[in-house]
């Protein structure tokens, strides 16, 4: 079956749209409302793609520049561990972080700091182990 043609409205509504900083699944649904075509997000992706309009900067691999090595230095100066990390980050910047990514950036951003951090790890783990109840350490049943 034919894919339905894009309209010229449809497409420079897209293009304003993703220069605005819009995600894609509002777009896709505005560009639906356009020229009454159900299109759905990776549709609009793929024909921004084609028409050369996305921006190389705002995909997925623009997080290996270390825009974020500011936000996890400071992170790792408040003793936060790999998965608190990654759920602060996507609070502060609305997308996910994986702990691989987090882990890379760390051992990139390296020096002291890091060090430090490290060195912390066991006693950022015991503090997330309190209150668990190991075998044998619990209450008696009687």
């Amino acid at each position: 079956m034919p894919h339905p043609t894009w309209s010229r409205a449809a497409v420079n509504a897209m293009e304003h749209l993703y220069t605005a900083n819009w995600r894609w699944a509002a777009i896709a649904a505005h560009v639906s409302a356009v020229d009454g075509v159900q299109r759905n997000a990776n549709a609009c992706r793929k024909k921004a793609q084609a028409c050369g309009i996305t921006l190389p900067e705002r995909h997925a691999t623009a997080l290996q520049v270390g825009r974020f090595d500011d936000d996890l230095a400071d992170l790792m100066v408040l003793d936060y561990s790999v998965p608190r990390m990654c759920r602060e980050l996507e609070r502060q910047h609305g997308r996910a972080f994986g702990p691989s990514y987090v882990w890379q950036r760390l051992t990139k951003i390296g020096g002291s700091a890091y060090h430090a951090w490290r060195l912390r790890a066991a006693e950022r783990h015991s503090r997330g182990l309190t209150g668990i109840v190991r075998k044998g350490q619990g209450r008696k049943v009687a």
